[in-house]
């Protein structure tokens, strides 16, 4: 793994409970009926697997237990292997790992993970009376695992190759897998259109079957390994007889993909259900070969969990919800429809048929479809969820990000603070994004991803060291000439109790500088040198340096509750739960870059970018050249402030006049003092002395008043508020800064060219 690769960190930011998943819910998976407790699990796009405690009785809901957070992407498929007398709940994941988990403990313990895929894996199924394992992905690996054996972290059981990458397997992804109750038989699917079956015992492959038209998305084997179902993307459910190696039924009851099948029993296999892309749910009878509509989803269906005693359904959808349905005991009359057998050589089947018309339905002439038996879920029975994020936006100031959701609500978040400071529901998102979008620029120094419904901030260095803004912008008390570093800020947040509780371990000489941080507040002050005007170029001694740390802002990150966040090293990923953290952690769980920026406050940060450009006074104002010649180029942080630069104006034309002041005291008679040789002095004045009454309201004295009186020379100085800088004729705010002056205002490549002159009155 790169070194690049190590060094990433990312923390998330929901408005959704633990007790709620933000994304679809991708694989379901339900204990055994004869434990004392019969538990759910459900695994999501948010990257989590949750654990439900379920009431058998149907009175209360499901009840949360604990959260199983290590994955960061998608959790694609949970399956439940018991070797001896341990329950290990495994999980795949788009990360490209397969973990196994404890799964009887309260807060879901990882025992190992496991990362034999070169992509991401896709599908697992467990034997019910063996510890196997069959793991299926995009790299088109079939792998076996033999769980017996697993004890500790360490020690993750051997490893027994099915078929590896594309030599003597499949040629593309495999989407499916499954494996016989009595773990002898295996079987895995792809985008070939292919299904291969395995012998669990020599590793080697058994038989192919060819008859699907597209991808093949879901595979059932029976407890005996004599019959497949399989379900594809081509719309149809195939059943195959492993004997006679060929499909004797073909089910075309659904409109869309078929994702899902689950059968009643694994013992009989009498009966299936299935679901899709088409949101509907069928319930098909083998025997008798006849489908029906049980339910319609307001979503696509990924997943299904029949209780064991075939009296209800959970339904996992692409929505954060999950739903029971009640199933009837019978098939409803009138609402059942006939599949035709197809009984054929595999790979001589028609196509898939369409839906038939139900009795009802036909004297219209048109194909209204059947109507569900079950239309309503059960009342206590569904898991609700939180609508997850689906689009995002980064905003300018790089401090917001704005986000919409499922329900199409718009936020606003802080990914300082970790808090939803605004919300939208009768706004479009493009609408909230031009009227909140600020026009201002920072450097970027995070990315941001909704992929699994919430908001994952990334941070990989240099570049996240790259912003910086003064502490008045983060807090109104903070001062205006400070500067601090962003990156830092939230380094400084996420890790402050990890700090705390390591200085409570290891008091002493050691522990002095993370002290020192706390005594700031958490502030963290810029490792770039102080935003001066110089006429050095770049890279000059006086364009390297490092400011002092003082004491400045009393902004601290994340103040309510700090996010979970997870650090990418030599052996994956960490999941990091702040409040779990007790001082011990080092460099196998905390990247290096960010010990050295919270314990010594060393930023590897890019180097300092300096802008170019041109201060000169505008044409006929009367104002002198501040700069020693003509033309001559500035060089500043782009954080600089047009505030500073009026400043540094109001400097040189005050010791431009100073200068001249002297030298025409020596050289004039008194009869001409205050206006000097050249008239420079003179100039200055016109300035120098106007009122600011007259200034703000914009009136020319006129003769009746009374002239004001002639004031000491000594005292003749311009202010900051006698001068006003420019750009393309357009007046700048004094907190604008030279980036957003270049991006927003110059919009040209080169040299930025500025321009000052006296104060004009407001309008």
């Amino acid at each position: 793994m790169s070194r690049k690769r190590e060094r990433k960190l990312t923390y998330r930011l929901s408005s959704s409970t633990d007790s709620e998943h933000c994304s679809g819910i991708n694989s379901l998976q339900l204990t055994s009926s004869n434990a004392k407790q019969q538990h759910l699990f459900t695994a999501s796009r948010d990257g989590t697997i949750k654990r439900w405690a379920l009431n058998n009785g149907g009175q209360r809901a499901p009840q949360y237990e604990a959260t199983f957070g290590g994955h960061v992407d998608w959790v694609n498929s949970i399956a439940l292997v018991s070797p001896g007398n341990s329950q290990v709940l495994c999980s795949c994941s788009s990360d490209g790992s397969i973990k196994l988990w404890d799964a009887a403990k309260a807060e879901g313990k990882l025992v190992g993970t496991m990362y034999e895929h070169s992509d991401y894996v896709i599908s697992l199924a467990a034997s019910e009376h063996k510890p196997y394992l069959v793991s299926g992905g995009l790299g088109g690996e079939v792998f076996l695992w033999d769980l017996s054996v697993v004890q500790t972290q360490s020690s993750l059981g051997t490893q027994r190759e099915v078929e590896m990458r594309k030599t003597k397997g499949h040629k593309e992804s495999v989407y499916s897998v499954a494996i016989n109750s009595l773990g002898t038989l295996a079987a895995s699917g792809s985008t070939d259109q292919i299904i291969r079956l395995w012998d669990v015992r020599s590793g080697e492959k058994a038989m192919k079957l060819r008859g699907h038209n597209d991808n093949i998305r879901a595979l059932v084997l029976d407890k005996h390994g004599k019959y497949l179902l399989s379900g594809s993307s081509d719309r149809t459910v195939r059943l195959w007889d492993l004997g006679q190696q060929r499909c004797v039924q073909t089910f075309a009851m659904h409109t869309g993909s078929v994702w899902a099948i689950e059968p009643t029993s694994r013992d009989s296999f009498s009966s299936f259900i299935s679901g899709g892309s088409d949101n509907m749910v069928y319930r098909t009878s083998l025997s008798t070969r006849e489908s029906e509509l049980l339910l319609k989803e307001e979503y696509p269906v990924l997943d299904l969990a029949i209780s064991s005693k075939e009296d209800c359904v959970w339904v996992a959808t692409t929505s954060s919800s999950i739903n029971q349905w009640a199933l009837p005991s019978k098939t409803g009359g009138g609402r059942s429809r006939k599949n035709s057998a197809v009984v054929a050589m595999a790979g001589n089947l028609p196509p898939p048929r369409s839906r038939n018309s139900t009795s009802g339905d036909a004297a219209s002439g048109e194909d209204q479809g059947p109507s569900p038996l079950i239309t309503e879920p059960v009342a206590h029975g569904s898991i609700g969820g939180s609508p997850g994020l689906i689009r995002h936006e980064i905003l300018n100031d790089k401090i917001h990000v704005l986000t919409l959701d499922s329900q199409k609500r718009v936020v606003k978040w802080n990914v300082l603070t970790g808090l939803l400071e605004e919300a939208w529901t009768d706004k479009t998102f493009d609408d909230v994004l031009e009227e909140v979008q600020p026009r201002v620029s920072v450097p970027t120094w995070f990315s941001a991803d909704t992929r699994l419904g919430c908001l994952s901030i990334t941070m990989e260095p240099p570049q996240c060291f790259a912003a910086e803004v003064y502490a008045a912008d983060l807090d109104p008390q903070g001062d205006e000439e400070e500067k601090c570093n962003l990156g830092a800020q939230v380094l400084q947040g996420l890790l402050s109790i990890w700090l705390r509780r390591r200085n409570e371990r290891n008091p002493g000489p050691r522990s002095k500088a993370a002290r020192d941080s706390d005594s700031t507040k958490n502030s963290v002050n810029s490792s770039q040198p102080p935003d001066e005007l110089s006429g050095e170029e770049p890279g000059s001694e006086a364009t390297s340096g490092v400011k002092e740390k003082k004491e400045m802002s009393a902004f601290v990150p994340f103040p309510r509750e700090l996010p979970t966040f997870i650090t990418q090293g030599r052996q994956g990923w960490d999941w990091v739960k702040p409040e779990q953290m007790d001082g011990t952690e080092g460099e196998s769980v905390i990247p290096v870059w960010c010990l050295d920026c919270v314990l010594r406050n060393n930023l590897l940060a890019p180097p300092p970018q300096k802008y170019s450009f041109y201060l000169s006074p505008v044409t006929g104002c009367g104002l002198p050249q501040v700069t020693s010649a003509s033309g001559q180029r500035l060089h500043a942080l782009p954080v600089l402030r047009v505030k500073k630069m009026v400043a540094y104006v109001v400097n040189k034309l005050n010791a431009q006049k100073d200068m001249a002041t002297q030298g025409s005291s020596e050289a004039t008679s008194p009869s001409h003092k205050g206006e000097g040789s050249g008239s420079f002095v003179g100039s200055l004045s016109r300035f120098s002395f106007r009122r600011q009454d007259s200034l703000a309201s914009g009136s020319k004295k006129s003769s009746e008043d009374p002239a004001p009186p002639e004031p000491k020379q000594e005292s003749m100085q311009f202010t900051e508020d006698d001068i006003e800088i420019l750009c393309n004729e357009e007046v700048l705010a004094l907190q604008t800064t030279l980036a957003t002056v270049r991006a927003f205002i110059w919009k040209k490549p080169g040299d930025v060219q500025l321009e000052y002159r006296p104060r004009r009155p407001n309008p």
